[in-house]
């Protein structure tokens, strides 16, 4: 990646990559709607978003919540194990973490479709 950027000026930079989070209505693979809502630079605010259920995330329908670590660059994809799921809870309205819902299976790149 380095020599991509080294010519021209520009200085190469790692790559710090943000917290993309999306919603999903249900976790069937065959019937499921999502819809990335944002991203932010910080993954403790990104937890922060989601638990609290800021800007009513939840919608009504959006039972389920992701957040996935995505760096820059092309053809990016956000890795299984780094992603953090949450699950909405009716009574304290907000969502909780809990681990990957298994009928979802090896799909990965929600926010990216």
């Amino acid at each position: 990646m380095e020599e991509l950027f080294s010519g021209g000026g520009v200085e190469y930079k790692e790559p710090e990559g943000l917290y993309f989070i999306t919603t999903i209505t249900d976790c069937s693979k065959d019937n499921y709607s999502s819809r990335c809502v944002g991203y932010v630079k910080d993954k403790d605010v990104a937890i922060d978003i989601v638990k609290n259920n800021v800007c009513d995330l939840f919608e009504t329908i959006y039972h389920y919540a992701v957040i996935e670590k995505i760096e820059e660059g092309l053809h990016q994809y956000a890795l299984d194990d780094d992603a953090i799921w949450f699950e909405f809870n009716c009574e304290t309205e907000e969502y909780e973490i809990i681990p990957k819902p298994k009928e979802l299976g090896n799909i990965i790149g929600f926010a990216i479709g």
